[in-house]
């Protein structure tokens, strides 16, 4: 079976035909394009062509052919189509390629044309500016026939793929807020519309409101609303130019928009009464909305909107629906009008229907799960409750990329306020210096998403025992210290009534950020994980050799590494929140306790994380004191011992003493010095190169882990209960630290237990 040949009656004539054939007159680009029509197989060069001048827009005329391509498709495709190829290097896409069929049939994905024109097809859903960088001739070709086959085999447009937007874009800008259809739903007249755009902006950009939010009246862009009968898959249209454009558009779909303007312009003065023309409204704006169905079911509501260069008073005068009294100068409504009458009416559109129209591309503001789906965060581990603690330069950038991303909802709890140095790293501007930072970065994330983000700012310590705290408090599932302060977190710590801790900071000199994150049941501390981060502090000699470089107590503002009054760059900030942003979501969602530290190379400009293995700590509670030791502490001394064994050996306690909560954090040992003496019955610590141990410890924990007592062995098959001898040396060594007011301690590492003691009181541990 052949397909019917067309005559010439059948093509649109395409431009002008030009007197040289052999395309001495095309340019270079299109002069290629041009050759390769000519060698083709499958293409039939049939003229050349242009629009206004030769060198505004140059038309190759040429049949493409393709065999492939099924018969009798539903698609309406032949085997040989006519295409007019045309080339204007002004237009932002210089190709634009047409079917000169007359019944070339009404696909998807064809650009908007105007009536009486050929077809475009829409060939790449990419900018001219990157399909340029990939460009032949053959590949164009090519493109051409596969848009053709794909088409007539009713691949280019998946069942599946979403149903296409009613218009194309337009050039006006409407941002919409994000819940515009529940507004539209409760009340189509609720919108408060504004005007958005600067000098600046080479558009018109309108914003759209939720008017129940505004108290005052502000004067705002008039607008009207409809809804239009269902519409299924159609092609994409070419916006009207002309509201008479338009009410013959809609007229195809069922919607009368000559009746309906009538009506609702009508309605738009006070029954009884009468308005003036603003002069100063020299447009309004039509809201369509557009139920789109797939399989009889409605699959999602478009909107389109229309800006209508004329003040709706005018127009609405021009329908006849109001008039103008001259004696007030007031506008009325025609009360002689019936619109129930109306309705064989054929409209004069020469009255009314010139007015200018321009398609609004309206842009939705964001719904908080649309934020997270662009952010990919997860909604479900999103909405919970939690205590922001320090809105420094860190905690400021942390708000900030938790309100942008729609993570939580948040407390913040600072009792400083903004300084002159603070703006370098600071969310805050010149503007806000001696306001606090609790309400600077409330009102700062606020503005993100108006509506959306709305943190509570508490201006006080969060170590304040106040009543609206501790309603956060019980209402939040994790606080996160941002504080740059020792107190905090380890208050926090043996406070029952807290929720999950989180502790979020800086070193010194900024290359590296630390988080430190409790388990879920609280069931491993903060204090607990403090230890163990000077513990692989330093262990590990890839980042903490210089972890706490750079400290200086009498420049800091606050207590360890978490100082705010170092120099460094804002830039460590933002890429250090961002590494601790994306940290703490992850571990938020593993009930596991976590610790974990970014490096950054300031010569490769690397970023390496290394996660701490965390393990379970017991709490030794004595009379004055509680000591905290952990299962990984005790793993190295029985390795030790093993490892010296049959002799006994020991060594120095290393740690951290708080003297405010009582407690002593053991943080690591260090091994038997050369000159200590060992036998299987006894030991005797030496001292060989201890002193500098301690000093190198104390200095690269910035002054925070040093000695805090004495450890030892006891031989196989023994317990860890003190001895004479040991009980005689701990009271010499308990004088003579007592004689500074520090405690200390004695560990003892028996067969199947350890023992800790301070003073006369010996408390075990069973490892049974």
């Amino acid at each position: 079976m052949h397909q019917g040949r067309a005559g010439m009656n059948d093509f649109y004539s395409w431009g002008i035909k030009h007197d040289d054939q052999k395309g001495n007159w095309l340019s270079p680009f299109f002069y290629k394009i041009y050759e390769c029509i000519l060698k083709g197989k499958y293409t039939a060069f049939v003229e050349l062509r242009f629009i206004g001048n030769e060198h505004e827009s140059q038309i190759i005329v040429a049949d493409f052919s393709d065999g492939t391509i099924p018969l009798r498709n539903a698609s309406g495709i032949k085997r040989t189509e006519r295409i007019a190829i045309c080339y204007n290097p002004k237009l932002q896409i210089p190709l634009d390629v047409r079917s000169l069929r007359k019944d070339f049939p009404l696909v998807l994905h064809l650009n908007h044309t105007y009536d009486g024109e050929p077809h475009s097809f829409c060939l790449y859903n990419e900018l001219w500016p990157d399909i340029e960088r990939k460009f032949t001739p053959k590949s164009f070709i090519q493109r051409i026939f596969w848009w053709l086959r794909n088409t007539a085999e009713g691949k280019l447009h998946p069942l599946d793929q979403d149903i296409e937007q009613f218009y194309f874009k337009g050039k006006l800008f409407l941002s919409l807020p994000y819940n515009f259809n529940e507004i539209i739903d409760e009340d189509d007249n609720r919108l408060l519309i504004l005007r958005a755009d600067d000098e600046d902006s080479g558009c018109i950009y309108l914003r759209a409101f939720d008017g129940a939010n505004f108290k005052e009246s502000i004067s705002a862009v008039r607008y009207l609303s409809f809804t239009l009968p269902s519409v299924g898959n159609i092609p994409i249209k070419m916006p009207p130019r002309t509201i008479g454009e338009l009410y013959i558009q809609l007229l195809n779909h069922g919607f009368d928009l000559y009746k309906n303007l009538k009506e609702s312009i009508q309605n738009v003065i006070p029954e009884g009464g009468g308005v003036k023309n603003n002069a100063e409204e020299k447009f309004f704006l039509i809201f369509i909305s557009i139920p789109r169905v797939r399989d009889n079911d409605i699959e999602r509501y478009d909107h389109v909107c229309y800006f209508v260069a004329e003040s709706m008073i005018l127009l609405g005068c021009d329908l006849n629906a109001i008039f103008l009294n001259k004696a007030d100068g007031l506008y009325y409504r025609n009360i002689t009008l019936s619109f129930s009458n109306d309705d064989d009416i054929v409209p004069d559109l020469a009255l009314w229907g010139n007015r200018s129209v321009d398609l609004v591309e309206m842009r939705s503001e964001l719904s908080a799960e649309h934020v997270r789906n662009i952010s990919e965060v997860l909604e479900y581990d999103s909405e919970f409750n939690g205590v922001l603690a320090g809105l420094g330069s860190l905690g400021s950038r942390l708000a900030d990329i938790w309100a942008r991303e729609r993570w939580g909802n948040w407390t913040y709890v600072d009792f400083d306020i903004i300084h002159p140095h603070n703006l370098t790293r600071h969310i805050a501007n010149n503007y806000d210096i001696g306001k606090s930072k609790v309400n600077i970065s409330s009102m700062y994330t606020q503005s993100i998403y108006p509506g959306l983000n709305n943190p509570l700012a508490l201006s006080q310590s969060i170590l304040d025992h106040t009543n609206e705290l501790q309603k956060c408090m019980d209402m939040a599932s994790i606080i996160v210290d941002v504080t740059t302060s020792l107190n905090v977190p380890r208050d926090l710590s043996i406070n029952d009534l807290s929720p999950r801790l989180a502790s979020l900071f800086l070193s010194p000199t900024a290359n590296d950020s630390v988080m430190l994150i409790e388990s879920k049941d609280r069931n491993i501390r903060m204090n607990y994980l403090e230890a163990q981060y000077y513990r692989a502090l330093l262990d590990n000699q890839e980042w903490g050799e210089k972890h706490l470089s750079g400290f200086n107590p009498e420049l800091n503002a606050g207590n360890g590494c978490r100082s705010i009054s170092l120099s460094f760059s804002v830039e460590k900030v933002y890429l250090h929140a961002a590494c601790l942003s994306a940290g703490l979501r992850a571990s938020y969602s593993d009930d596991n306790a976590n610790i974990k530290i970014w490096h950054y190379d300031e010569k490769t400009g690397s970023c390496i994380a290394y996660t701490v293995n965390v393990s379970s700590s017991h709490e030794i509670k004595f009379t004055d004191w509680d000591v905290i030791i952990d299962d990984t502490f005790i793993s190295n001394l029985y390795d030790y011992r093993s490892k010296e064994l049959p002799n006994e050996t020991g060594g120095v306690l290393i740690g951290v003493v708080d003297h405010k909560l009582h407690q002593i954090l053991i943080v690591s040992q260090i091994y038997s010095p050369v000159d200590s003496l060992s036998t299987p019955s006894s030991y005797v610590r030496g001292k060989h190169d201890l002193y500098d141990k301690l000093e190198d410890i104390n200095l690269k924990t910035g002054g925070t882990v040093k000695y805090i007592g004495e450890w030892h062995s006891h031989p196989k098959h023994h317990s860890a209960t003190p001895s004479i001898t040991d009980r005689s040396l701990l009271d010499k060594l308990s004088n003579m630290m007592g004689e500074d007011g520090e405690p200390m301690l004695m560990v003892i590492v028996g067969e199947n237990e350890i023992s800790l003691t301070i003073e006369n009181c010996t408390q075990k541990l069973n490892l049974m």
